[in-house]
């Protein structure tokens, strides 16, 4: 079965347990706490966005979020939701990140990832780093919140790390801004999650 297929066949079963139900605690904290480091109102990308729920978050926020992802199930529950809440600045497209429409180039000041980065295969890596930096603007950011810090056998998710993440973006041209350790991360992620910030 293609990835496209089986991805979207996840959420036609229910089978997604990745979902936090909700915006990731630990980005409604940095936000809470007047963190974000995205221009005010700026245009967001993020990928493998599944149901959408920090889209929807960011766009409550005033940005212009963009949710990407290959599970048009998942889509639908993003896209009813915006509607439902008004959130006119919270969009969905079905699509490959690593094939992005033309439209979507140069065309962000932000990336924004969760769970997308672990659940491609290690190999694939390289290429998430040159879509990021096809996708962002000249001093855009990707804000990362990786997940599971920590060595696994197989996946997905595929373990992560710092390390990784800065390598294959600095080929790029990529910069570390900074990495943290999150506030109030989901209970079943603490300790193995740390925010990257690389400026593009």
């Amino acid at each position: 079965m293609p990835e496209n297929q089986s991805w979207n066949q996840r959420y036609l079963e229910g089978n997604f347990p990745w979902d936090l139900g909700g915006p990731a605690p630990s980005l409604v904290a940095l936000a809470e706490n007047g963190k974000l480091p995205f221009v005010p109102g700026g245009r967001i990308l993020v990928p493998g966005c599944g149901r959408g729920h920090d889209v929807l978050y960011l766009a409550s926020l005033g940005y212009d979020a963009l949710g990407l992802d290959f599970a048009p199930k998942a889509l639908e529950f993003g896209r009813s939701e915006a509607a439902s809440r008004g959130l006119e600045t919270a969009r969905f497209v079905q699509g490959d990140f690593f094939n992005p429409p033309e439209e979507l180039l140069g065309a962000f000041d932000g990336l924004y990832e969760l769970t997308c980065y672990c659940a491609i295969e290690p190999s694939e890596r390289d290429r998430f780093a040159k879509s990021s930096a096809a996708i962002l603007k000249e001093g855009g950011l990707l804000l990362s919140l990786l997940f599971p810090l920590e060595e696994r056998e197989g996946g997905p998710p595929y373990g992560v790390s710092v390390q990784d993440l800065q390598q294959r973006h600095e080929a790029e041209g990529f910069t570390r801004v900074r990495d943290w350790e999150p506030q109030s991360p989901h209970p079943a992620r603490e300790g193995r999650v740390r925010w990257v910030l690389l400026l593009r």
